[in-house]
């Protein structure tokens, strides 16, 4: 595939996101860098166990919490992006401690600011986990000018986005989980210099009983640190011990030694 194919491949994955329409909780400080930092919970309800759901899901121990692992802004040497050269790269982790109820459209807000101090908004949404599960993922935007981050946050999740699932007759929810989605058989191809992206291939498996969608990360490293992140994302529904073979680009003007591919329910 040619490099301009490659490009405006990697331009257009950053979008399997829809709108919750949910109103906002308080923001968190998020860091600079690649350090970590955790994110809020809603107000709201009382501290109910987390595996006690009779509080109702306005619980504060109940609500979704999300932790930024990884954050960096990387330049993209290419012709066919140059008007957005600039990626910010993102790693999460979200928390659902509700044990009974899974979760749909759990939205993250992040907020920036420019060089000239001017305020961007974006977010990123995971359309579904599953009840007490933890997904990890990847998330990028492009921009024109150089970026930073200043917080991020978990919106509020209404009761009415709790789902309670179908379960099977042990009470196991018919839902695949982040456990359920591994990667096999990952492996880079260097291109030759014509090309600016390398290859990388695999194969997401969903070993669960449930077809879901797949969204597998990307996370490049040097010396162990996260210094770019992108996804793809399965375009229909991995059946039922099913697989998804991946394909991703890697930026060749990205300084690193390792990578890693990551999966989960989409």
């Amino acid at each position: 595939m040619k490099h301009r194919l490659a490009a405006l491949f990697l331009a257009a994955a950053p979008f399997c996101t829809l709108l919750a329409g949910c109103a906002p909780t308080p923001d968190v400080p998020g860091p600079g860098g690649g350090s970590s930092s955790s994110g809020s919970t809603n107000n709201g309800g009382n501290s109910e166990s987390e595996d006690n759901n009779s509080g109702g899901n306005t619980a504060t121990k109940l609500q979704p919490k999300a932790y930024m692992e990884a954050y960096n802004v990387s330049y993209i040497a290419s012709k066919i992006i140059s008007k957005n050269p600039y990626v910010a790269n993102y790693v999460f982790s979200v928390v659902n401690p509700n044990k009974n109820y899974s979760l749909s459209s759990v939205k993250i807000s992040i907020v920036l600011t420019d060089n000239n101090g001017k305020t961007l908004t974006d977010y990123t949404t995971i359309q579904s986990i599953a009840p007490g599960d933890t997904v990890r993922f990847a998330y990028s935007a492009s921009y024109s000018v150089p970026v930073h981050m200043d917080r991020y946050h978990v919106d509020t999740v209404l009761s009415s986005y709790f789902k309670t699932p179908e379960t099977e007759s042990d009470g196991t929810p018919k839902i695949a989980k982040s456990s359920d989605i591994t990667v096999v058989d990952a492996k880079e191809t260097k291109t030759s210099p014509k090309f600016d992206y390398n290859i990388i291939n695999g194969t997401a498996l969903n070993t669960s009983h449930y077809p879901c969608k797949v969204k597998v990360s990307l996370l490049l490293k040097k010396n162990g640190r996260i210094v770019y992140a992108t996804w793809v994302n399965s375009p229909s529904d991995v059946l039922a011990n099913g697989t998804f073979p991946v394909t991703i680009y890697a930026p060749k003007n990205i300084d690193y030694d390792s990578f890693d591919l990551i999966a989960i329910p989409c």
